[in-house]
């Protein structure tokens, strides 16, 4: 079993006769959903701001320092946009750098790692989740990317890098936005069309929302595993 087209696809070039089930990573909707709302977090970044989110590890397949060379053109547009980037990982120090290059310091900002009621409490709290990954020389690229899947079950509409598997989960202009990779100009491009259209955003969300609970709850990826086991074991 793979998790997304994209792995499948990659199998099959070196395992041409392999039979494959694509069963898809899922999310616990009793934890990400839009209860986990969280005042205090959106009055801490501004009642009025533009809250901006990017959770993963600070490595390079992640992509974030080109959501940080997109703001700049965000904030030409939505001078109050605040952009949070939750994790921890080797290019901390590197992107520190760059914010103070750019002088985003009051603009962007590097929390570390959350995890439980904190995590999901950011998720559902953001406005617009971006999830800029990139296909690293090495090939190392999102398999799937559960994060896009916490955002769309938090409610919070989905920007993401047309990379590996994550198409799979975020279907352009349906299930959210999808973007080419290491491109800043397209990124700070799809901030502002969603940021600006309340139509669009609440029309993502709702799609984002059916599809997670159709699709990609525990429960629906378990009862494929539980079928294939069963297929089998009376073979």
């Amino acid at each position: 079993t793979v998790n997304s087209q994209a792995t499948k696809t990659q199998i099959l070039k070196s395992h041409k006769k392999a039979n494959i089930k694509i069963v898809p990573m899922g999310v616990d909707l009793a934890q990400f959903n839009q209860k986990n709302y969280n005042r205090d977090i959106k009055n801490s970044m501004g009642e009025e701001n533009l809250l901006l989110l990017g959770v993963g590890r600070l490595a390079q397949k992640k992509g974030f320092e080109f959501l940080i060379r997109a703001m700049p053109l965000v904030i030409q547009e939505i001078p109050k946009a605040q952009l949070v980037i939750i994790g921890f990982g080797p290019q901390k120090d590197q992107l520190q750098k760059q914010i103070r290059a750019l002088n985003l310091t009051s603009s962007v900002f590097l929390i570390g790692g959350k995890n439980g009621k904190e995590l999901r409490d950011w998720f559902s709290t953001a406005d617009i989740f971006i999830g800029p990954s990139i296909v690293t020389q090495d090939g190392d690229t999102e398999g799937q990317g559960v994060v896009f899947l916490e955002a769309m079950a938090s409610g919070t509409p989905v920007i993401a890098s047309d990379v590996g598997g994550v198409k799979d989960v975020v279907q352009d202009g349906f299930s959210g936005l999808l973007i080419p990779e290491k491109n800043p100009e397209a990124i700070a491009e799809k901030i502002v069309k969603l940021a600006k259209n309340n139509s669009l955003r609440e029309q993502l969300v709702q799609n984002a929302l059916e599809l997670a609970n159709s699709d990609y709850s525990w429960e629906h990826s378990a009862e494929i595993f539980f079928n294939l086991y069963q297929q089998a074991i009376s073979k």
